[in-house]
């Protein structure tokens, strides 16, 4: 029965990866910096090998339309012109420079190169593979289950950190699936230490997170029906929550898992014990480092992303490897 729950889960994430890679490549994007300013649209910066430099733009311009709609401030650009508009497809901008209005053409360019978005696919679809054979290998257990969570949220994450951000349902998907990542990683850090814990500690930390994203969520579709630069503010807000609320998950789980790594030391525990704890300690300090910021940046955010699912890898490579020894010490 477990083997065919986890095939059904596996489907489900390589369809979920698919989509939300196909969706994030159709995302575009003009290569210009734009600042507002006076409740205008400036612009900033102009890539000289981008189209819209070709086309004539310059720094200074101030953006009136873009494919007849009504440019109010960067979030109209980017959610309801770049979001919606597939990369090859023309923008015709209007714009004023000098007290003159011009208007111009340009062909829309990709946010993100294909090659990096097939690369981080890949590694999904990897990603998901091992943690089906990680789930299959073990009995059931509380700290297995929600181990397999936090494993599976982070593969279907490769893929959905960059999804449209105006795409309601993906991307409110994606911030389920933060959620659910941080809730499956305190769950198991307080039953890892079973006979250390306490229960007050998982309440707190449980409510915090559960509230933190609820208002986070709530603030992301306000925000996507009103469009408003004081309801994006407030998105921000709430995410910065979010993100206090995964630091303080990550300082839980790691003195958890400090702990117990002191025990297994003292008890003179096999190494591979203790270096698999440490990798997962490590994947615990990179944790509230790199985890939170791609959510609100949305730029050059798969460097420092690659590296913490190349120790989550790693992690998983141990477990497979050390399978039956691991499973008396983490699940």
């Amino acid at each position: 029965m477990k083997n065919f729950i986890s095939f059904v889960v596996l489907v489900i994430s390589f369809a979920l990866l698919f989509y939300a890679s196909y969706k994030s490549s159709q995302i575009s994007n003009d290569k210009a910096v734009y600042k507002y300013s006076n409740n205008n649209l400036i612009v900033d910066y102009v890539n000289p090998s981008s189209n819209v430099y070709r086309a004539g733009m310059h720094i200074g311009d101030k953006i009136l339309y873009v494919n007849e709609e009504k440019i109010l401030n960067r979030h109209v650009l980017h959610n309801l012109v770049f979001d919606r508009t597939t990369p090859g497809d023309t923008l015709h901008y209007t714009i004023e420079r000098d007290d003159s209005i011009v208007s111009f053409s340009a062909v829309a360019e990709r946010r993100f190169s294909l090659p990096k978005l097939m690369l981080y696919l890949i590694f999904g679809l990897i990603y998901s593979i091992f943690t089906m054979f990680f789930f299959n290998s073990f009995a059931h257990t509380k700290t297995k289950i929600y181990l397999y969570l936090f494993f599976l949220c982070l593969s279907l994450l490769m893929s959905m950190f960059n999804v449209p951000f105006s795409h309601r349902i993906l991307y409110s998907s994606m911030m389920v699936i933060t959620t659910v990542l941080s809730f499956s990683i305190l769950q198991f850090s307080h039953y890892y230490l079973y006979e250390f814990s306490v229960k007050w500690p998982l309440r707190i930390l449980s409510s915090f997170v559960i509230l933190s994203s609820l208002l986070w969520i709530a603030s992301y579709f306000k925000w996507t029906y009103t469009l408003f630069e004081s309801d994006y503010s407030h998105l921000m807000l709430y995410l910065r929550f979010s993100q206090i609320s995964m630091a303080l998950v990550a300082i839980y789980s790691i003195v958890s898992i400090f702990i117990k790594t002191l025990k297994m030391y003292v008890t003179k525990q096999p190494k591979e014990y203790f270096i698999t704890s440490f990798v997962l300690l490590f994947i615990l300090v990179l944790y509230p480092v790199l985890y939170g910021l791609p959510f609100a940046l949305r730029k050059k955010e798969l460097l420092p992303f690659s590296i913490f699912f190349y120790m989550f890898f790693l992690f998983l490579v141990f477990i497979v490897i050390y399978k039956k020894r691991l499973a008396r010490v983490f699940l």
